[in-house]
């Protein structure tokens, strides 16, 4: 699902997709942080980023898979706030409050997928300028940076 991790990329409104990751969720930046060399490991951060990136999050909307599959985003988007270069780490940060928040949402709702996805207060904070903001950053780094493979490049 990309770091669509966009916390919440949803299905069934595309109109609410927030680039991530996850979702991200989880990068954006001045090209600190992971190595220039493609034969070295990745950095913590783009490995956490990375992870971000392959979370599949709809694929199962049951209740019990969302609330395991937004913990999960939740302890990556930390992890990767944590081990994040200091030109994003603002942004890093940013993103773990949204998650946050998705999650309350989530969770104020049983983590229904549906009747989540109706709330008001979600689609405010899928559609904020500053969330978004922050997620293109983040995602913008990640591209430039942690190349989808799981490797580093220049």
């Amino acid at each position: 699902m990309g770091i669509e991790l966009v916390l919440v990329i949803t299905r069934l409104r595309p109109q609410l997709f927030l680039p991530a990751l996850i979702g991200f969720l989880a990068v954006g930046g001045l090209g600190a942080g992971c190595s220039s060399s493609s034969t070295s490991a990745p950095s913590p951060y783009c490995q956490a980023v990375n992870r971000l990136d392959s979370l599949d999050l709809f694929s199962d909307v049951s209740s019990s898979a969302i609330k395991s599959g937004l913990a999960e985003m939740l302890r990556l988007t930390r992890r990767a706030a944590r081990v994040s270069p200091s030109s994003i780490k603002a942004d890093a940060m940013a993103a773990v409050v949204a998650q946050e928040k998705f999650n309350g949402i989530f969770a104020s709702h049983d983590w229904d997928f549906s009747t989540t996805n109706l709330d008001p207060a979600f689609t405010e904070l899928s559609v904020a300028i500053e969330t978004s903001g922050v997620y293109l950053r983040l995602e913008e780094y990640r591209a430039r940076v942690c190349s989808p493979a799981g490797t580093e490049t220049a």
